[in-house]
């Protein structure tokens, strides 16, 4: 690190405070932003651990759960522990880890750039990929921030290759094995790669002797090994599962994978996006071996998942190296060019705003919260333009996107929790039928609920409870009842969103024009939201 980088203020404290002020608001909300393998998986799997006693394996359908490391499962059991069982207690956690993943960009800025590393921290918090995941109990953003770790601790190790340095870049590979399986070594090694190709901080002073590599390779094993290795010994399946999920990752290319990986890697960086497409365009003309290794990070990491099956969302360790290179872009555009990119990244993503604001007015959900974030977006869309300050722009982004992903997106109701339920809803059972909809019944239950499928009539006669049906699904029902000799009786009809894989899609599957011009002419949403029936089945019905 160069004297006048060590002058400077370190900002990790400010970045993560800021970081954890937009990340934290309405999580403990059933309306805030989640996912079908958040509520169905991440939640669920801790409360059947709780239920079984069980730490050391995680536990979900009454079976051990193989096919994900445990590191997460750990995480939010301590926080029922703590807390209760709540979605805060589950979704802290991803607040904490999406911070802490801001304050890595700060900590690698500063071990490879002159500057106190504060814009890349700021834009790194508050990029859409981030605000996301962050409020969700999902295993993408801790591996994000283990990775991130790890790198920012070998850039510590290379420059004193010390055992008590080696230590602890173990540990964070290890919890990174630990959270995602071999995912995260993909971002390790292109790491390691792009540094090799690029040789962004010259040679090392010191190469490590065998006691740090040993050291490092001892404790890396001794962490990460211990819960794989039981596992194989306590369920033989293990190896079979682990088989079975990497089949599923259906190997190959396809045309798809371009825009997937693209586009949705760009977006988990919007609304900065612009701004590091600009800078891998003048790579050549300006960029420095720092700049180039950035790139070839992003390059060598994304490349695999060209021919993998995956989510946008596994690809969000690359959201500091592209943050590195929008503040390093900043650093080098004229003023007149910066304000026009900063006032162009607020307006992209002042249309996603507009959209929200237009929905939850229009729709009677909300009235104070939207006005306030219609004003916020117009007010920093007019300061990009006009002042161009990329540290204030990325500060008011950060406020009116917290004020997005907090109240105004928690308004429209999606996901909510079943009001007016029978009064014996805690003492009986209870079940969904063909999805798992709706999504929080474990949460208010407090316990893990089931899913009965076609084909489980016994289960269905021996059944004494409540089933909460989909509307498109309720001729199967009928005729799974007619099947297993049970007579149900409706107990109540309701309406609700709910979200389907993403956060954006959350309105009624297969909606059509007359329905939306129903929905806007009423100003009515239970037109375009998913209709439920919960139906009493009790065993004295049966035929």
């Amino acid at each position: 690190m160069s004297n006048s980088q060590d002058s400077r203020r370190d900002p990790s404290l400010f970045v993560f405070l800021f970081a954890l002020l937009g990340l934290t608001p309405c999580i403990w909300s059933p309306g805030s932003v989640s996912g079908q393998d958040e509520y169905w998986l991440s939640l669920r799997t801790p409360l059947e651990m709780q239920a079984e006693d069980s730490w050391w394996t995680p536990i979900w359908e009454g079976e051990p759960r193989l096919k994900k490391p445990p590191m997460l499962y750990w995480l939010i059991r301590s926080g029922y522990e703590l807390f209760g069982i709540n979605l805060f207690a589950a979704r802290l956690w991803g607040v904490l880890f999406g911070a802490g993943f801001a304050v890595m960009a700060v900590k690698i800025w500063r071990r490879m750039f002159d500057g106190s590393g504060l814009l890349p921290g700021l834009f790194t918090a508050t990029a859409i990929g981030v605000m996301v995941e962050s409020r969700r109990a999902m295993h993408d953003l801790p591996m994000a921030f283990f990775v991130l770790s790890t790198v920012w601790l070998a850039l510590r190790f290379r420059e004193r290759p010390t055992v008590l340095r080696a230590l602890p870049m173990a540990a964070t590979a290890a919890g990174a094995t630990l959270t995602k399986g071999p995912v995260p070594m993909l971002f390790l090694v292109a790491a390691f790669l792009a540094a090799k190709w690029t040789k962004p901080l010259g040679p090392a002073d010191k190469r490590p002797g065998p006691a740090a590599l040993g050291a490092t390779l001892v404790a890396f094993f001794a962490l990460a090994l211990p819960w794989p290795l039981s596992m194989q010994a306590l369920h033989p399946q293990f190896a079979e599962v682990l088989a079975e999920q990497s089949s599923n990752r259906e190997l190959g290319f396809t045309p798809k994978s371009i825009s997937a990986v693209v586009f949705g890697g760009l977006g988990l960086a919007a609304p900065w996006c612009l701004l590091v497409l600009h800078a891998l365009w003048r790579l050549r003309a300006e960029g420095t071996s720092k700049d180039r290794f950035l790139a070839a990070w992003i390059l060598c990491a994304a490349v695999p998942f060209l021919f993998l099956k995956s989510f946008e969302r596994y690809l969000i360790p690359l959201v500091v190296p592209m943050a590195m290179l929008a503040a390093r872009q900043c650093e080098r555009l004229s003023e007149k060019a910066l304000r026009r990119h900063l006032g162009i990244a607020t307006s992209v993503v002042s249309i996603l705003v507009l959209v929200f604001v237009v929905f939850v007015l229009w729709f009677k959900l909300g009235l104070v919260w939207p006005l306030l974030l219609a004003a916020l977006c117009a007010w920093t869309i007019r300061d990009a333009f006009k002042i161009g300050r990329p540290r204030r722009t990325a500060l008011q982004i950060g406020v009116f996107l917290a004020v997005l992903f907090g109240p105004v997106y928690t308004q429209i109701g999606i996901n909510p929790f079943v009001t007016d339920l029978p009064s014996d809803f805690q003492s009986r059972d209870i079940a969904t039928f063909l999805r798992a909809q709706p999504a929080y019944l474990s949460m208010q239950r407090r316990q893990s609920i089931t899913q009965l499928d076609p084909g489980e009539e016994k289960q269905l006669r021996a059944f004494d409870g409540y089933v909460f049906v989909q509307h498109p699904q309720l001729e199967a029902f009928d005729a799974f009842c007619k099947s297993a000799g049970v007579q149900p009786r409706v107990v109540m009809r309701f309406h609700q969103f709910y979200s389907r894989k993403v956060w954006l899609r959350f309105m009624r599957k297969g909606l059509k024009w007359p329905d939306w011009k129903e929905a806007l002419l009423d100003r009515n949403p239970d037109r375009i939201r998913h209709r439920f029936v919960c139906f009493e089945v009790e065993p004295e019905r049966g035929g």
